[in-house]
């Protein structure tokens, strides 16, 4: 049956190209061969266009319409003047002929679609299109080589004559960016799946033409005549009558000046008063690296690292030899006060130096679930509460080292006792001290003494003998952290002692202040100042007896052992002279 059906059905005319029965011209192997040769020998010149703008334009949503989706069909939908950019057609060509400026209508090309069909281009010019960004700034572009094609609906931008010229086209979800060695260009924005080329049509420009005679005496116009100062400084001018020769039209449009905020352009100021407080300890810790130090200590360190506590600004200050210990510093700070508070700390606030981003500390913040927090580059200000910190700090510091008379190798020394100090004084960030805030309870202030002051410390009897002195002189440098004591310097051999059986002799006043204070009793009592160490003496011209007393050795030296010794070791201690 099979047999019988295939003998019934098959062809028995003849094929118009080849004359042989059997088979039609659609089979013909001829043929097929004939226009495998035909589309081999057709020129290259030939363009294409690949884009799918006909099917949108004329709003077709039907998914069955096959012919027309993804080419360029001629005589369907409404046409446009509007520009798209393609990345599939191989040279640039319109249907507006308004767009030239140069049209050459002797050279004639074709334009094939990609639905194998193809057009006549009536020409090939030149000519501008105003491309507009989207801060308003137009630039006018002038393409070149486009075909004149009146059956186009549209515009096409081709994308190969465009980076064929050096320029370099960018593709993105909703845009489409033209750029000349990173200058940009003009913008096409995504509609109906077509990147259209943000530009202004010429009856705009006309009317944008028109409105320009307003915009010749604008605020904007005499701000760039009067070297771009402020507006409302402008403004005062013809506001209070100060000059003449100036009339402002009203332009109604307000526009930021590009050059303005190039060259006047500053920081955005910060915030005094940070608008977030936390509520517990260790919530927040600011922290922060000071050095090098020029001097070095005893111990050889050159820089201080302090962690704060936000909420009770409470300080712990350690002394390092380089910004490589910051890690181990802040794990020794971490165990300590989760030992205290019984949980860790939240968030650890920094500068963005290399010694807080390290692998080293960010590994363990992060297995330690610890968020870090890091300013801007360049930005101090946003690690305030750190950086005002150390400035504090080392302005105690200097201060303490000054008045002691102590060489500046001891600023370590100085730092320390700063930060314990400063941990027991008011702040204006918080109503009580860091030190009850930290620890809740107030702090003792009874056992503070001079810094530098003169102290005689308790010898154990152990270390002396019978004979020996029961205290050793040293010098006031700190207070004992680990224990109950202060740290005493002895200047002699350079070591620190830390002692709680201790006098101190503070010192008074230094000589300046002492000529300060007569000069200044001078001026309320009318004395003399007296720089010599000797009594004050009224300004008089009285006569006045003054005792002279010599040493005791140098009188026995001259008086001989003989009944009138007693009388002439009272002359010699005792004599009148008259001053005027």
């Amino acid at each position: 049956m099979n047999y019988r059906h295939n003998d019934q059905n098959k062809e028995t005319r003849s094929c118009f190209v080849c004359k042989k029965a059997g088979h039609l011209k659609k089979d013909c192997r001829v043929w097929k061969a004939r226009m495998e040769q035909e589309n081999n020998k057709q020129p290259k010149s030939k363009h294409k266009a690949k884009n799918a703008i006909a099917t949108e334009l004329h709003g077709s949503d039907s998914e069955t319409d096959d012919t027309n989706h993804g080419c360029f069909t001629i005589g369907i939908g409404q046409m446009t003047s509007d520009w798209f950019i393609d990345s599939g057609a191989t040279t640039h060509m319109t249907n507006n002929l308004s767009f030239f400026k140069v049209l050459d209508q002797t050279k004639t090309d074709q334009i094939y679609i990609a639905n194998g069909t193809s057009i006549n281009a009536d020409g090939i010019g030149h000519g501008y299109l105003d491309c507009m960004l989207d801060d308003g700034t137009v630039h006018r572009i002038e393409v070149k080589d486009v075909l004149y094609a009146p059956t186009l609906t549209g515009s096409l931008l081709s994308v190969k004559k465009l980076t064929s010229k050096g320029k370099k086209v960018e593709f993105t979800d909703k845009h489409c960016f033209i750029r000349d060695n990173q200058k940009l260009l003009a913008v096409g924005k995504l509609e109906s799946n077509l990147y259209k080329l943000s530009c202004k049509h010429k009856s705009e420009l006309a009317n944008m033409a028109k409105s320009e005679v307003k915009h010749q005496d604008c605020i904007h116009s005499w701000h760039r005549r009067l070297g771009h100062r402020d507006p409302n400084a402008i403004k005062c001018i013809i506001n209070e009558g100060l000059a003449t020769g100036i009339h402002i039209n009203d332009c109604n449009v307000m526009m930021k000046c590009e050059h303005c905020i190039k060259g006047k352009f500053t920081q955005k100021p910060y915030p005094e008063i940070s608008a977030h407080r936390t509520r517990e300890p260790l919530d927040l810790i600011h922290s922060d690296v000071c050095g090098p130090m020029k001097t070095q200590t005893p111990g050889k360190n050159k820089y201080i690292v302090t962690f704060i506590d936000d909420y009770s600004r409470y300080t712990m200050c350690y002394l390092i030899q380089n910004k490589d210990e910051v890690a181990d510093k802040y794990r020794e700070f971490f165990a300590e006060v989760s030992n205290k508070f019984q949980r860790k700390p939240k968030i650890l606030r920094s500068d963005n130096g290399g010694e807080y981003t390290g692998n080293k500390l960010v590994s363990f913040l992060k297995q330690e679930g610890i968020r870090l927090q890091t300013s801007v580059p360049y930005s101090p200000s946003q690690n305030g509460v750190a950086e005002r910190k150390n400035r504090s700090i080392i302005e105690m510091a200097k201060c303490m080292l000054l008045d002691a008379g102590l060489s500046l190798q001891y600023w370590g020394e100085a730092v320390m006792t700063a930060v314990y100090l400063q941990n027991r004084l008011p702040t204006k960030a918080t109503d009580k001290t860091p030190f009850e805030l930290w620890n809740g309870e107030k702090p003792d202030l009874s056992h503070i003494r001079i810094f530098g002051c003169k102290a005689f410390a308790y010898i154990p009897k152990e270390k002396r003998t019978k004979f020996d002195d029961r205290a050793t002189e040293a010098v006031l440098v700190g207070y004992s952290e680990r224990s109950k004591g202060y740290r005493l310097l002895q200047t002699d051999t350079n070591r620190i002692i830390i002692s709680r059986s201790v006098t101190f002799v503070e010192r008074e006043l230094n000589d300046e202040m002492k000529t300060v204070q007569q000069m200044m009793n001078h001026n309320v009592t009318g004395e003399k100042p007296n720089v010599t160490g000797e009594k004050p003496q009224p300004a008089t011209n009285e006569m006045i007896e003054v005792e002279i007393q010599m040493p005791a050795d140098n009188i026995d030296d001259e008086v001989e052992d003989n009944n009138n010794a007693e009388a002439d070791i009272d002359q010699l201690r005792r004599s009148t002279i008259g001053a005027k």
